[in-house]
């Protein structure tokens, strides 16, 4: 099958990479769950699934107002993603069955455009996961190996460091690290119920910590040496027929500074509650 278009990266364990509703951080970085504006093949055969992607661009501007995160040309650092080909491989263990296991291996990489300097440089990244499915159990695995080689304007002028790099989503930026590797660990257990309106309850875990290769600060311009981030969320959904709701327990250390989050070395945690209705 070949799509055309915004198409999602074919990159880690999918279609999201996390179970829950807030997400982790390799989704935070733009591994997961990324949207880029190319050509891909997807094919099936048994147990094997492969996709390959050609990206011209990632999402359809320089800017940061769209979902999932990517590198921000339009900002102070000037970074883009172009010109980034994907491929990924999946074998199905126990396919047909209500056991399955699914192992991936994927890869990406192309252009670093700067708009700053007119210069390119590359980035690449490659990922190993597992994602399983046995009864009414899920279970997500992932490691991710990644760097970005950038051709930065001088830090005294962007005021960003090159340890990192500045990506951006929902009219947001934030710092990476250029350099490292995430690990994340989802386990979810999916209970059908009969209590009046309430069909189903999910319980759902999400861990996930980046292991920056530098220096690194997700806050004054990257400058400095914090903890590594850490994020986790410990959570709910309720479903009611076509109404959901989310109830999360978000804990973070460092955590990209995402949305304002704390950033100060210390574990902070936030109880979220969020509604959906499908229609």
């Amino acid at each position: 099958m070949l799509k055309l278009g915004l198409v999602q990266t074919p990159f880690g364990n999918m279609d999201y990479g996390y179970l829950g509703w807030y997400g982790n951080l390799p989704y935070l970085a733009g591994f997961n769950d990324n949207q880029n504006a190319g050509i891909k093949w997807d094919h099936s055969a048994g147990a094997w699934d492969t996709s390959l992607a050609f990206f011209k661009s990632d999402q359809l501007g320089d800017d940061n107002e769209h979902y999932g995160a990517n590198a921000v040309g339009n900002s102070a650092q000037g970074n883009t993603e172009e010109n980034q080909l994907a491929g990924r491989v999946a074998y199905t263990f126990g396919q047909g069955s209500d056991y399955t296991t699914e192992v991936n291996l994927s890869a990406k990489g192309g252009q670093l455009y700067n708009t700053r300097t007119g210069d390119s440089g590359d980035n690449w990244q490659a990922a190993l996961g597992l994602s399983g499915s046995y009864g009414n159990w899920l279970t997500l695995l992932q490691a991710t190996t990644y760097e970005y080689n950038a051709e930065n304007p001088a830090e005294s002028v962007s005021g960003i460091s090159d340890n990192v790099l500045q990506v951006g989503a929902f009219g947001f930026n934030y710092l990476i690290p250029a350099k490292g590797e995430t690990y994340s660990a989802s386990l979810a257990y999916s209970m059908d119920v009969n209590w009046g309106p309430v069909e189903n309850l999910y319980f759902y875990n999400d861990f996930s910590v980046i292991d920056a290769a530098n220096d690194y600060s997700p806050i004054n311009g990257g400058y400095g040496n914090m903890d590594d981030p850490m994020l986790n969320d410990l959570g709910m959904k309720v479903t009611a027929g076509p109404y959901y709701a989310w109830f999360d327990i978000i804990a973070n250390k460092n955590g990209l500074n995402y949305f304002g989050s704390p950033v100060d070395d210390n574990w902070h945690t936030s109880v979220q509650t969020h509604f959906g209705l499908t229609f």
